[in-house]
């Protein structure tokens, strides 16, 4: 073989114990390598040393940008600060990127804080360029630790033509829950907005107490000169208190038939053995089991409405459970479904408006 043939050919030398084996490459033929410095080939150990350096190679992760992602965290899926201190979530962490520094449940609060401070002056300068005005809704909430607290929404239309809503107030209000007092913190929340001369109307329920909310807070405003039309557009009444109001005027009648029908799915949900009974009624019936028994809420008038439902769509199975419940005592006559039936349909047009009135759009 000549020498220029010798030097197109790679050799390519692995040692392997103490022996060495040397195996011939393809023949370089293009004139393109002419352009190219050939350099000896890596040993087995070293290419072994270089792949455990890449593999054990850890980007630093921008502490920031992880503190962010653990307040989000928190606010979004409703966990307590001491979220952030768990150990098996601190474990998750450290095994995905080592360079983290977990943080406190102090440091979360800290954090969030900081986070509703830059998203509340976002929100003021957003509300302060649109050139339209603001529709406020506000209404009063008792926990079941029977506290009060005071929720002030906006409705708005942004810069993109697009309706927004949001939550700018909810706080503790104690009592008494007077106009006397509801009003001055009203206008405190507007002024703490920089709304005050962008409010056009104000929805509030027919509670007595805010006809004095609202005649304070108009005074206040007409002495601005912030109010359109002197204002006689600025008092909404709630749509779905009205409903309300209806409805539960409407059952104070209320036809012993539904009754029957509350206390017998309280006597079915009382255990799970119970429960499976009225399954198996569900199920020798050929009827579909997609929907559960529903048990109503006093306070909710729309959930008699959907208990109904359910209790008419398991007619059968309800008819059927009693001859095998001898404890059963709930049963409904032919007549007495019919009512039930009756009474569902007059309550469906007043649900399906408080459905369409609680929309946001």
């Amino acid at each position: 073989m000549s020498m220029e043939a010798n030097e197109d050919v790679y050799e390519e030398s692995c040692e392997i114990g103490s022996s060495i084996t040397t195996k011939r490459a393809k023949k370089l033929t293009s004139d393109v390598w002419k352009s190219f410095l050939k350099l000896p080939p890596a040993t087995r150990n070293e290419s072994l040393h270089l792949d455990k350096g890449q593999e054990h190679r850890v980007e630093p992760i921008d502490q920031t940008i992880y503190r962010e992602k653990v307040s989000v965290a928190i606010l979004k899926h409703n966990y307590p600060f001491s979220f952030a201190e768990h150990q098996g979530n601190r474990d998750i962490h450290l095994y995905l990127n080592s360079t983290v520094k977990t943080i406190s449940r102090n440091t979360a609060k800290s954090d969030i804080l900081k986070m509703y401070d830059r998203e509340k002056e976002y929100l003021k300068n957003e509300l302060a360029m649109i050139p339209s005005r603001v529709c406020l809704t506000s209404d009063m909430w008792t926990s079941l630790a029977s506290n009060g607290y005071m929720c002030l929404t906006a409705h708005y239309v942004d810069l993109n033509w697009i309706l927004q809503k949001r939550v700018l107030i909810f706080r503790h209000v104690p009592p008494p829950h007077s106009g006397a007092v509801l009003s001055p913190l009203l206008i405190e929340f507007v002024k703490e907005w920089g709304i005050e001369k962008k409010i056009f109307s104000l929805t509030l329920d027919n509670a007595t107490c805010n006809k004095g909310v609202i005649t304070n807070l108009k005074e206040h405003l007409s002495l601005m000169q912030a109010l359109v039309c002197d204002g006689k557009f600025f008092h909404v009444r709630c749509g779905n208190h009205i409903l309300n109001l209806i409805v539960k005027s409407g059952l104070e009648k209320v036809d012993a038939a539904i009754v029957k029908i509350r206390e017998g799915i309280k006597h079915i949900k009382h255990s799970e053995g119970r429960i499976l009974k009225f399954v198996e009624c569900i199920k020798n019936l050929g009827l579909r089991c997609s929907k559960k028994l529903c048990q109503d809420m006093v306070i909710r008038w729309n959930s008699t409405y959907l208990m109904l439902e359910s209790a008419i769509l398991y007619q059968q199975a309800y008819i059927q459970y009693k001859l095998i419940d001898t404890d059963f005592k709930h049963g409904l006559y032919e007549e007495e479904w019919k009512r039930v039936e009756t009474i569902a349909q007059f309550l469906k047009p007043f649900y399906n408006s408080t459905t369409l009135f609680s929309g946001s759009r």
